[in-house]
């Protein structure tokens, strides 16, 4: 196989778990871009409750805000402070935000819950799938959202 499918990058499952809860100002220490316009028609679907947990993307010692910022800003405008539910995604953050944002280190409520669920690093249970490789690398992509690279 050779290229990348820019498709599966990015994918995830089709319901995902929440794994936890976190409040919208810790959700802030791990938003790296800044903060999406929003309009009163997302605020007012926003109001009626979060339906898909906002997702943060880790390697265990930095993470990232990787799919709910304007679910986040929505929140933030309206001043709600109730624990938002947050699916967590084991990955390799690489270089993928190097020049944008470092990605910042884990804080104490996701460093929690990484240690009580070290295995999540494993994907014992998930389903893997060849994405893309080259002489040195191969690009593997999980069903639980994560991607690494494998050397070979």
């Amino acid at each position: 196989m050779t290229g990348l499918d820019p498709a599966k990058i990015f994918t995830y499952q089709e319901t995902p778990r929440i794994d936890l809860k976190i409040p919208p100002d810790v959700l802030e220490y791990y938003r790296v871009f800044s903060s999406p316009a929003i309009t009163e028609a997302f605020v007012d679907d926003v109001r009626g409750g979060i339906r898909e947990p906002l997702r943060i993307i880790t390697d265990g010692d930095r993470a990232v805000l990787r799919d709910g910022h304007h679910r986040l800003a929505a929140i933030r405008k309206l001043k709600m402070s109730i624990a938002l539910p947050v699916h967590v995604v084991p990955n390799w953050l690489g270089n993928l935000y190097v020049g944008v944002n470092e990605p910042p280190g884990v804080e104490p409520v996701l460093a929690r819950w990484l240690n009580e669920n070290e295995d999540v690093f494993t994907h014992v249970d998930h389903t893997q799938e060849l994405l893309a490789e080259n002489a040195r690398l191969r690009h593997v992509g999980c069903s639980c959202g994560a991607d690494w690279r494998e050397s070979l």
